[in-house]
């Protein structure tokens, strides 16, 4: 029933939401200057995300919802926690692949991470000492990848769809497009690379290169497809967050040293009202929530269903 979809929307917003915070403790902690400003990012983030759930469920919604889970998972494991924790990749990738095709961005993800802790390990101690570190990772990658031919299709037949899906051409979908940089949907995504432009610099020394990766990567592809904005952003306000700090105070630091007083209070206010306004503009674009089917063969599918 419509009420029932309407539950089943918000039980994937709060997860979704849920799984995303604990990444935020579990990569940066919660007694940190960085922290303070967490609830504002992942705030933002949901926010100019609204899209993944504001129409009937569409198949994204599990999409993002094992996006946010996989991104606490990397947190943890890489914060020291628990390796086992890596076995739930590979035991929930069954799902994900038989439920949306963009398990490939956690797959992508996966080997991102895997990749740069190898080669960091490898910069640390050698070959050696690089692929036995890299071991856990390596082989969770690897049976992420045999986990997603769990299906009715088989792996093989199922990764030539999926190859053809992903390379195929989508000039006439807008979601597809790229986001168009001086508009209002980019006003977060802009935000966001801002700060961590201004914070990789001011940390150039000592940011995290794994979560440079993820950033680096998840914003290419934020500005080259509209629709894959939500992932740069549960990633910039997950592992992006001290960059995002540091960025914060060296232009807050920036700011104050003007010497026209009206210029700085002119300045600073034009930054602290940029959250203000993103959220003004999300809840003002939020429409009442409604389920049309106008676009759905549904009297067909009634059909079929009592014959």
């Amino acid at each position: 029933s419509d009420r029932a979809l309407m539950f089943a929307a918000l039980a994937f917003i709060f997860l979704t939401a849920w799984f995303l915070a604990l990444a935020q403790v579990s990569w940066q902690g919660t007694k940190n200057h960085a922290s303070r400003l967490s609830p504002v990012w992942l705030l933002l983030a949901l926010l100019d995300s609204r899209y993944l759930w504001s129409s009937i469920i569409r198949a994204q919604v599990f999409t993002y919802l094992f996006l946010a889970l996989w991104l606490w998972i990397f947190a943890r494991v890489l914060r020291g926690g628990s390796r086992w924790m890596l076995v739930l990749l590979p035991v929930t990738m069954v799902p994900w692949a038989n439920a949306h095709g963009g398990f490939v961005v956690g797959l992508g993800l996966l080997a991102a991470v895997t990749g740069t802790f190898l080669v960091r390990a490898v910069l640390q101690g050698g070959v050696g000492h690089g692929v036995a570190r890299s071991t856990p990772w390596i082989v969770t990658l690897l049976l992420a990848f045999i986990a997603t031919g769990i299906n009715p299709y088989g792996l093989v037949n199922y990764w030539e769809y999926i190859l053809h899906a992903t390379s195929m051409e989508r000039t006439s979908i807008t979601e597809w497009a790229p986001l168009a940089v001086f508009s209002h949907k980019a006003l977060v995504t802009n935000v966001f690379i801002i700060l961590i432009l201004i914070g990789i610099f001011k940390q150039r020394r000592s940011v995290d290169p794994i979560s440079c990766v993820l950033l680096v990567l998840s914003a290419y592809q934020a500005y080259r497809h509209e629709r894959l904005g939500a992932i740069f952003l549960f990633i910039a306000a997950t592992f992006g967050v001290p960059i995002m700090a540091s960025g914060c105070e060296a232009l807050i630091s920036k700011l104050g040293t003007l010497r026209v007083p009206i210029a700085r209070a002119a300045a600073i206010a034009a930054v602290g009202a940029i959250p203000i306004l993103t959220i003004i503009i999300a809840i003002r674009l939020i429409s009442p929530f409604s389920l049309s089917y106008t676009g759905y063969p549904v009297r067909a599918l009634e059909w079929l269903w009592k014959s």
